[in-house]
């Protein structure tokens, strides 16, 4: 596995970008190559040592601070999720932030976008099949789901790019998408609970893939058959005239630069 850091053409960026409008998603094949793959690796386990969670999953969410790895940490239905990875591990932002995964995004949303999050999700074979979502707003979905009510979203103006480290199979779960198309309507076309919609996409990566989701594109994620962990990082990126955007924080401000 051999991944390139060179700048992609003008029309491979493009060609990205309209992936992610009119199919809601997109993939970078070998974004991490070998090396930059193992490095991301240790990077991540380092912080999981560190902080030796006692899961890596809960139903209700459980909180983990500790003094060397800043929060908000918690174990959750997702898995670990460390939103702050860049912090405790600095090495992860060069690697993930590279013009073969910023280019096409930039395409998509504008040379002016943010990064909101850089993060981190760990989780292992306990974690039942992670039910079907979206990250409108990255708001909580069960609030939507509660009230009946679902945004009009015409144009691509935040997207969630996740690096995988480890492969997606049979055995360690396929990521189930559902393609959209920019300005489609965002309600779930069927219960969320339900293991398999029909004319979804099973996607089998390898590791050191990124897929690019928009975020109104309901994804789900099948669990694994065979123990182990399965490892990704994560970034939201968003327009500068996306709806609830927060003040970017200095230290994403500056990876950006």
């Amino acid at each position: 596995m051999h991944g390139s850091r060179e700048a992609p053409s003008g029309a491979a960026s493009q060609a990205l970008a309209d992936d992610i409008a009119a199919r809601g998603y997109g993939v970078v094949p070998a974004l991490l190559g070998e090396r930059d793959l193992a490095t991301a690796r240790a990077a991540v386990e380092r912080v999981v040592t560190q902080l030796a969670p006692p899961s890596f999953y809960s139903a209700s969410p459980l909180p983990i601070e500790h003094p060397e790895v800043p929060g908000p940490i918690e174990v959750t239905s997702v898995g670990l999720t460390m939103q702050r990875v860049h912090a405790a591990a600095p090495e992860l932002a060069p690697l993930v932030l590279q013009p073969r995964s910023l280019e096409p995004i930039r395409t998509a949303l504008g040379d002016a976008m943010q990064l909101e999050v850089l993060g981190a999700v760990v989780s292992d074979e306990v974690r039942p099949f992670f039910t079907w979502h979206t990250h409108i707003d990255r708001e909580h979905e069960g609030a939507r789901i509660r009230a009946g009510k679902w945004p009009d979203k015409p144009r691509v103006e935040r997207v969630l790019m996740l690096v995988y480290l480890d492969h997606l199979d049979d055995d360690s779960g396929q990521l189930l998408v559902y393609p959209r198309a920019a300005g489609e309507p965002t309600a779930p076309p069927y219960r969320i609970e339900a293991e398999s919609w029909p004319g979804e996409v099973a996607l089998s990566l390898r590791a050191g893939d990124a897929v690019i989701l928009e975020q109104c594109t309901w994804h789900a994620a099948r669990p694994r058959q065979t123990a182990g962990r399965r490892s990704f990082i994560a970034c939201y990126f968003a327009s500068n005239d996306a709806s609830h955007v927060e003040p970017t924080e200095p230290s994403l401000r500056s990876l950006m630069q």
